[in-house]
């Protein structure tokens, strides 16, 4: 016998559907900010410079330069897929 003030799990999803819409529009403006300053070619720009600067230094200082470059692309990738699905629950 279930308590008849227990949610069940129909209402319990909604709520939380409901929970991931209102922050879905409270962060798709800073994400949307995110993605472009990410992808940037100003950042782009910086990170060409820094990547040519490591050049004559160790390789060890050059691959770590490198995987940062590495690592905001897999980044810009993975924010973009983010702010899809937020577009998506506020629409």
């Amino acid at each position: 016998m279930t308590n008849s003030k227990t949610p069940c799990v129909d209402d319990l999803r909604a709520q939380r559907d409901e929970l991931d819409r209102q922050v879905a529009r409270a962060t798709v403006d800073p994400m949307e900010a995110f993605v472009a300053l990410l992808g940037s070619a100003e950042i782009t720009d910086q990170l060409d410079r820094l990547t040519a600067a490591a050049v004559p230094l160790d390789e060890v200082t050059r691959k770590r330069v490198e995987q940062w470059a590495r690592t905001r692309e897999a980044l810009a990738k993975l924010a973009d897929i983010e702010l899809a699905r937020l577009r998506k629950l506020v629409s």
